[in-house]
This record gives C-alpha cells, sequence and structure tokens, in this order.
C-alpha cells in the first residue's frame, strides 16, 4: 500500500537531515521557466498541474525528520492552484527583468517538507498574448531530469485537456517510494559493507 508512513531513499535522508540541521535553506530548488506566445486555458493548465501531482506520488509528500529517524508520508491527491501574476500594467521595457527579480524571489523562498506541498506554479503575463510558466520543485521530489518528464507530461496533458479530452498517459506502475524502499532492502549487511569499503 502506498498510503501512510514510508521509508525514505538515502538520498532523501540526506536531505532531511541537512533540513533539519540548517532549516530553510532554499538552495535545493530546481526550477524551470516557459514562455508562451497566444492565449492560455489557465484551467486546462491548472487541470494538467494537478494530474502530474495526482500521478508522481513524490510531489505530494510530505517528509519528517528526527534524530532517530526520516520517514515519508504520502498525501491524498490535490488541486494545483496556479498562482497568476500579471505584469502588463509594468513598463514594457521592464517587464523580463520584473520577471527575473520575481525569479529570484520564488527561487529564495522555501518549502516547507513536512506540507507534502513540493511543487510551486506561477503564470506570468508579460503582454496580451506572453506568459512565462515557472514551475519550482524542490530537490527531495525532483531533480533536472525529471523536470523533463514533468515537462513532456504537462505538455502532454494540457492538449488533451484543454481539447477536453481524457488523460491519455498510462498509470504508473513504480513510484519513487517504492524505489526508496527497494534500496534500503538491497543496501545492507556484507553488500552495503563492500560498497563503504569500496568509497
Amino acid at each position: 500500500p502506498r498510503q501512510g508512513v514510508r521509508v525514505v531513499s538515502f538520498q532523501q535522508e540526506r536531505r532531511l537531515n541537512d533540513e533539519r540541521r540548517r532549516p530553510n535553506r532554499p538552495r535545493f530548488h530546481v526550477s524551470a521557466a516557459w514562455r508562451i506566445r497566444g492565449d492560455i486555458d489557465s484551467e486546462a493548465l491548472e487541470m494538467s498541474l494537478s494530474e502530474i501531482v495526482r500521478r508522481h506520488e513524490i510531489l505530494r509528500t510530505a517528509f519528517h525528520a528526527t534524530v532517530e529517524e526520516c520517514i515519508q508520508e504520502i498525501l491524498p491527491p490535490r488541486r494545483i492552484k496556479l498562482f497568476a501574476k500579471d505584469l502588463r500594467a509594468e513598463p514594457h521595457a521592464s517587464r523580463l527583468q520584473l520577471f527575473q527579480q520575481y525569479m529570484a524571489e520564488e527561487a529564495w523562498r522555501p518549502f516547507d517538507l513536512s506540507s507534502g506541498e513540493l511543487l510551486r506554479c506561477s503564470l506570468v503575463r508579460i503582454d496580451d498574448q506572453e506568459y512565462i510558466l515557472l514551475l519550482l520543485v524542490d530537490h527531495i521530489a525532483a531533480d533536472g531530469w525529471s523536470m523533463g518528464v514533468i515537462v513532456s507530461e504537462l505538455s502532454t496533458l494540457y492538449q488533451a485537456f484543454s481539447s477536453n479530452q481524457p488523460s491519455p498517459l498510462t498509470e504508473l506502475s513504480v513510484q519513487y517510494s517504492d524505489f526508496a524502499a527497494w534500496q534500503r532492502q538491497q543496501l545492507q549487511g556484507e553488500y552495503l559493507d563492500r560498497l563503504i569499503q569500496y568509497w
């Protein structure tokens, strides 16, 4: 069963221990921004992001760390609310600079790892037909390769949902928490000792 408390991977444990010792340090964020021209169906975009969070349990996982243990708890799916920011009232020449300032502020805003909300999404309107979509994820839940998966799925889901079609993506058979459980089972005893001796 995927609901309830589960073990974390070694990488997640390292991240949690660092957070426990030095809280609210935003250096572990993964971000991506895309410029979009044309009309945006914000409802379909929110539905697409919500479906990604439903599909990928890691994006709705709460993490808890004490000196004795680190655990993760998979939370129920939730609706993603897209934060909208409109820069059209600003002078045209300064809009991209204002977006970059906003992106830097967002990148430095820490995630609460115990909340289960590890994905932040903003749609910044630069002009009547021009937007920038900004996604931020804590590194405990994603890396650069993972962001590629998110972008690919977002594109597929948005095309479907904006045309009132169902999701064409198949359900995932393995989640990151499954990998964490497998890793903990594999990396122990004599096998782990050999790896530690090698390194």
